[in-house]
């Protein structure tokens, strides 16, 4: 199984979050979920499309290449097979309030797109390379003591 930075149980933050705005702890949202095009297995990680989210949908555009990376361990997510459009990035940043994201080129992209961005920063207590150990590596020194 390849190994990729900044791992995290996806779906069991979108779990909690859908479940936060049903009981009324988080307002009335609803929540895009959009997978990284070039996404890494992950462990112990259900299928989005196992649960009946109430405030959640996956973009329709990275959907399949989600099932099949599911499906199939050995898919490579790779730029000519997955990656959307990019008219599609700045028509889904117009339409969020919004980004929830690992340290990622979206937090980037967001916020040139004016996008306020919370990013998890937080051990899953699955996966070992989550950014709460990351921030601790040599070349971040010092920038997790400010």
């Amino acid at each position: 199984m390849r190994r990729a930075a900044w791992q995290i149980n996806e779906t069991s933050l979108l779990l909690k979050l859908d479940h936060a705005v049903v009981v009324g702890e988080l307002p009335d949202i609803h929540i895009l979920y959009w997978p990284h095009p070039w996404r890494h297995s992950r462990i112990k990680e259900n299928s989005f499309f196992d649960y009946d989210f109430k405030n959640v949908t996956m973009d329709s555009t990275l959907a399949d290449s989600y099932k099949l990376h599911k499906s199939n361990p050995n898919f490579q997510n790779l730029p000519h097979n997955v990656l959307p459009e990019l008219d599609r990035y700045v028509n889904l940043y117009n339409a969020v309030d919004g980004v929830i994201c690992t340290l990622k080129t979206v937090m980037v992209e967001a916020a040139i797109m004016g996008i306020p961005v919370l990013a998890i920063a937080f051990s899953d207590g699955i996966h070992s390379l989550t950014m709460d150990t990351l921030i601790k590596n040599k070349h971040l020194n010092g920038m997790s003591d400010k």
